[in-house]
């Protein structure tokens, strides 16, 4: 998926999504992703990025989010934190 923001194309390398239960509505969005800006700066790198509806973050750059097995793993992380964070009483 390639989304195009004036200069910058953002390349979504993966993508996982994280719906509750038989509904449509999307709870996060974790993905690996590559820009012309990021290639500039650190070229063989990638982005671990965590949409929220309360908004973006990027939680890491670092050349191992490449293979869709080790992107995999960190995105199980970041999911069984996020679920953690909304169960605990203070969320």
């Amino acid at each position: 998926m390639l989304r195009q923001s004036g200069v910058c194309a953002i390349e979504y390398r993966y993508m996982v999504g994280v719906y509750p239960s038989g509904s449509k509505k999307l709870l996060a969005l974790i993905t690996c992703e590559s820009s012309y800006f990021l290639e500039l700066g650190d070229p063989g790198k990638f982005a671990l990025e965590v949409f929220l509806p309360e908004g973006h973050h990027t939680l890491d750059v670092a050349t191992e989010y490449g293979p869709w097995n080790v992107f995999l793993k960190k995105a199980v992380t970041v999911i069984e934190s996020l679920l953690a964070d909304s169960q605990s009483p203070t969320a």
